[in-house]
Protein backbone atom coordinates (compact mmCIF):
# COMPACT_ATOMS: atom_id res chain seq x y z
CA UNK A 1 0.00 0.00 0.00
CA UNK A 2 2.92 2.04 1.23
CA UNK A 3 4.53 2.60 -2.48
CA UNK A 4 1.17 2.53 -4.70
CA UNK A 5 -0.86 4.93 -3.17
CA UNK A 6 -0.14 7.33 -0.58
CA UNK A 7 2.75 8.37 1.80
CA UNK A 8 0.45 8.21 4.30
CA UNK A 9 -1.47 5.61 5.71
CA UNK A 10 -4.06 7.82 8.00
CA UNK A 11 -7.23 8.22 5.91
CA UNK A 12 -9.99 10.37 7.15
CA UNK A 13 -13.38 11.92 5.41
CA UNK A 14 -16.60 13.12 5.50
CA UNK A 15 -17.17 12.56 1.75
CA UNK A 16 -14.99 9.41 0.90
CA UNK A 17 -14.72 5.99 1.73
CA UNK A 18 -12.71 3.40 0.32
CA UNK A 19 -14.02 -0.04 -1.12
CA UNK A 20 -12.55 -3.01 -2.23
CA UNK A 21 -13.08 -5.35 -5.06
CA UNK A 22 -11.90 -8.67 -5.74
CA UNK A 23 -12.33 -11.79 -7.79
CA UNK A 24 -11.23 -15.34 -7.14
CA UNK A 25 -10.32 -16.20 -4.13
CA UNK A 26 -12.46 -15.46 -1.32
CA UNK A 27 -10.17 -16.14 1.74
CA UNK A 28 -6.57 -14.05 -0.14
CA UNK A 29 -9.67 -11.16 -0.55
CA UNK A 30 -10.65 -11.16 3.31
CA UNK A 31 -7.14 -10.82 3.98
CA UNK A 32 -6.56 -8.36 2.25
CA UNK A 33 -9.60 -6.24 3.04
CA UNK A 34 -8.08 -6.86 7.06
CA UNK A 35 -4.63 -5.89 6.13
CA UNK A 36 -6.35 -2.56 4.39
CA UNK A 37 -8.18 -2.09 7.45
CA UNK A 38 -5.26 -1.77 9.55
CA UNK A 39 -3.19 -0.04 7.04
CA UNK A 40 -5.53 2.75 6.71
CA UNK A 41 -7.26 2.64 10.22
CA UNK A 42 -10.19 2.29 9.15
CA UNK A 43 -12.68 -0.61 10.13
CA UNK A 44 -15.37 0.56 7.92
CA UNK A 45 -13.89 -0.38 4.32
CA UNK A 46 -15.83 -3.19 2.56
CA UNK A 47 -15.32 -5.77 0.03
CA UNK A 48 -17.02 -6.74 -2.72
CA UNK A 49 -17.15 -9.25 -5.39
CA UNK A 50 -16.89 -7.87 -9.06
CA UNK A 51 -19.48 -9.47 -11.22
CA UNK A 52 -19.34 -12.38 -13.66
CA UNK A 53 -18.93 -9.64 -16.51
CA UNK A 54 -15.85 -8.58 -14.98
CA UNK A 55 -14.38 -11.36 -13.94
CA UNK A 56 -14.46 -13.08 -17.26
CA UNK A 57 -11.86 -10.34 -18.70
CA UNK A 58 -9.80 -9.91 -15.97
CA UNK A 59 -9.41 -13.15 -14.37
CA UNK A 60 -9.09 -14.72 -11.06
CA UNK A 61 -7.34 -13.25 -8.42
CA UNK A 62 -7.60 -9.62 -9.15
CA UNK A 63 -7.98 -6.97 -6.41
CA UNK A 64 -8.86 -3.68 -6.58
CA UNK A 65 -9.01 -0.52 -4.43
CA UNK A 66 -11.11 2.78 -4.88
CA UNK A 67 -12.26 6.03 -3.42
CA UNK A 68 -15.58 6.76 -3.72
CA UNK A 69 -17.81 10.16 -2.54
CA UNK A 70 -20.35 9.36 -0.20
CA UNK A 71 -23.86 9.77 -0.81
CA UNK A 72 -25.81 13.22 1.17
Amino acid sequence: FRRVLFRSSSFSSDTHYIVLAYSGDFNNAISWRDQAREYFNDDSINLYKLPLSISTHIGGGCLAIAITEKDN
